[in-house]
């Protein structure tokens, strides 16, 4: 399950780690939850009895296009998840694809 920061905040969660362990506990979530948190990074625990994952972002030297970075984000999660990666190298890689995403205008040619 992928989470976002405005939802997140919606809810009342002030962190990426409180957005993570408030879906498990109030929606009974057992499968994996990952939230974005711009350029703070990305959290995620399989499930609410594992260890919570934390990712720091990979921020460009220049900020250029923030627009569908947390698609990006949730791409690459959902890519690297289907392929049977941890979630470690999951928000690794998603931390990384987004922020490559940042450095640059538009999608085409995303230099990953």
């Amino acid at each position: 399950m992928l989470v976002s920061k405005d939802f997140a905040q919606s809810k009342g969660w002030n962190s990426m780690t409180e957005a993570v362990e408030g879906v498990q506990k109030d929606f009974a979530a057992r499968s994996t939850v990952i939230c974005a948190w711009g350029e703070k990074g990305a959290a995620g625990r399989v499930d609410s009895t594992g260890e919570m994952v934390v990712q720091e972002a990979f921020n460009p030297s220049q900020v250029i296009d923030t627009l569908a970075a947390g698609d990006c984000f949730i791409g690459a999660c959902l890519n690297f998840l289907n392929q049977g990666f941890s979630l470690k190298e999951v928000l690794e890689n998603g931390c990384r694809i987004a922020g490559k995403k940042c450095g640059q205008r538009g999608l085409l040619n995303l230099k990953l």
